[in-house]
């Protein structure tokens, strides 16, 4: 079966942010939000493509991958809870995580790979799933399985990868000292877009606002194309 099979049904946007932090750049101090200040405009501009349909059918998750759990979840937005939205960001980006948490930290790629699975099967109609993440490496010993196409309904994978690390003078200091070893620089690791893999994913990568403007584009003419499909 083709997983980004011809949609017939108006599509349902379910739309992931993850708030795990970033993968820090040799040299710096993490910066847990570095990705959201770049993200959070393109979840905006999501939930306006959703909300654009009569009946707009969308759901909006914030996880939080460090905790497992859905610090913020809002079902057929029309207009986003920003309020319940910040409050939840800011309890996701502070430093402090519970003992039970640490102690499960070794099923967090599960714990994503169980809530992409939870929303695809709640779709009743054919539906668009945007993750919208920064790089994420987990610790060793990690369960990397990745997600089962078993009784998951058809839908399209759009992976937006934000690469906050390698942006202006770091990216040109990671290139140059690859280039002072005789190598070619090397992508940034990122071990959350395996799990989807069984999904095929669209990954773009995201540097500057022209490229993710161009993702954006992608899901339109995805929603888009769907509508037309279920109109004939």
């Amino acid at each position: 079966m083709r997983w980004t099979a011809s949609l017939h049904a108006p599509a349902r946007i379910n739309v992931i942010l993850n708030v795990a932090p970033s993968i820090p750049v040799e040299g710096s101090r993490p910066t847990p939000s570095s990705g959201l200040a770049a993200l959070l405009p393109t979840l905006k501009a999501l939930s306006q493509i959703g909300s654009s349909s009569p009946s707009p059918s969308e759901c909006v998750e914030l996880l939080d991958l460090a905790r497992q759990r859905a610090s913020f979840h809002q079902n057929e937005v029309h207009d986003l809870d920003w309020p319940g939205l910040k409050k939840s960001l800011g309890e996701a980006t502070t430093a402090s995580i519970d003992v039970h948490s640490l102690s499960e930290r070794h099923h967090d790629a599960q714990f994503f790979v169980s809530e992409v699975r939870r929303l695809l099967r709640a779709s009743e109609v054919p539906s668009v799933l945007v993750v919208l993440t920064t790089p994420v490496v987990f610790e060793s010993g990690e369960d990397l399985e990745p997600v089962s196409l078993e009784g998951l309904p058809a839908c399209s994978v759009v992976y937006i990868r934000y690469n906050a690390a390698i942006r202006g003078r770091e990216r040109r200091a990671r290139m140059d000292r690859s280039m002072s070893h005789g190598r070619p620089p090397q992508d940034v690791a990122d071990q959350l877009e395996a799990t989807l893999e069984p999904l095929r994913p669209r990954v773009f990568d995201v540097e500057t606002p022209e490229q993710m403007r161009r993702a954006l584009g992608e899901i339109e003419k995805l929603v888009l194309a769907s509508g037309e499909q279920s109109s004939h």
